[in-house]
């Protein structure tokens, strides 16, 4: 059960994102941002159960059952989408389903078709080898110590079977219980369901497996937001070389980026800092390019944007706290709202 519950960390974000594609007809959305919008979601998700089941009255177990349910029936769905897209495709191949239908907006035939150069492979393949040392790099991390309380916090859910009842650092039960806001930081009993339910050891969960999906993600945030600036695979590939090397000589100093990803991973102000900021400038940025016809306009293509920022806001509310979540998302996509609209006044002026 180990080895089936890191791989359901692993996939389990882009069956959410694929079901969330095919439920809004967004076909246009790449298998990355698929990944990352499925990534927020499984927090969401996550906190809504377990403070749905709180409420309840739900002790730790039945919680985790809970959630494993809405687990499988994200699956199930998933198993049903990914047929009908199968059955779609075979009906395109015999002609039964206009072409125009399958190609996402603004796309053709020739997308993404051009060979990678001799070049664009070598970039490749040492793009590859600096995320196997970034992973080697973690490996080494494991038997250090963290000055944070989430493992502890995790061992003390397992070991008590409850939720939010007991100091993690003392062992005795609270007095005066937790601040309502900090019951809504869900990740600890959402990483305690893996060790309950999967069997999987907590310190190979934190420190390594958790840890992983956060880079893996902190790549995916941020070649969206290079990309479109780029307009240039070499350089897009020749950025994540330089992403890599700098989370891996990041950890020189205690607050650098590197640093929190390497150490911290799994915390959740490091997910906000390191995904959910990067994720959103994207957004914007594909936001300024539809507006100002760089790209082709997407059907309802505000509503969709206005509510991926929402899911960005409002996982953050069980990853941590406030300070360290909503309210920078709050504060970058005010930024970017401004500079957003600067820039296409600017561009109105010009024209």
């Amino acid at each position: 059960m180990n080895i089936v519950g890191i791989i359901a960390i692993f996939v389990l974000p882009y069956m959410a994102g694929y079901i969330l594609r095919t439920i809004t007809n967004r076909k246009e959305t790449g298998q990355i941002e698929t990944y990352l919008i499925g990534f927020f979601f499984v927090f969401l998700l996550q906190g809504l159960v377990f403070l749905i089941c709180s409420k309840l009255g739900y002790g730790f177990q039945d919680t985790c059952y809970a959630y494993l349910d809405m687990s499988v029936g994200l699956v199930v769905v998933f198993a049903i989408a990914l047929c009908l897209n199968i059955i779609r495709h075979i009906l395109l191949s015999k002609g039964l389903v206009a072409h125009s239908a399958l190609l996402g907006e603004g796309e053709t035939e020739n997308t993404y078709k051009r060979k990678p150069s001799k070049q664009e492979i070598m970039l490749c393949i040492t793009t590859v080898l600096v995320g196997i040392a970034i992973v080697a790099r973690v490996w080494t991390l494991i038997p250090y110590l963290r000055s944070d309380i989430m493992i502890e916090t995790v061992r003390t859910t397992l070991a008590t079977g409850t939720i939010n009842e007991y100091n993690p650092i003392t062992s005795q039960p609270y007095t005066l219980g937790l601040i309502p806001m900090r019951k809504l930081i869900s990740l600890p009993t959402y990483y305690s369901y893996y060790c309950e339910i999967f069997g999987v050891d907590e310190v190979l969960l934190l420190f390594f497996v958790l840890t992983v999906q956060t880079i893996l993600c902190t790549y995916f945030a941020c070649v969206r937001v290079v990309a479109p600036i780029f307009h240039n695979r070499r350089e897009t590939i020749l950025f994540s070389i330089f992403l890599g090397g700098l989370i891996l000589s990041g950890d020189y100093f205690s607050g650098a980026i590197g640093e929190k990803l390497l150490w911290y991973g799994y915390a959740g102000d490091a997910i906000v800092a390191a995904v959910a900021l990067p994720y959103v400038l994207s957004v914007m940025i594909g936001w300024y390019r539809e507006a100002s016809g760089i790209v082709a306009t997407r059907k309802g293509y505000k509503i969709v944007n206005v509510l991926k920022i929402l899911l960005c806001l409002c996982s953050s509310v069980f990853l941590t706290g406030i300070a360290t979540g909503a309210l920078l998302i709050l504060i970058a996509t005010a930024i970017a709202s401004v500079c957003l609209l600067l820039r296409l006044r600017g561009g109105e002026h010009n024209g």
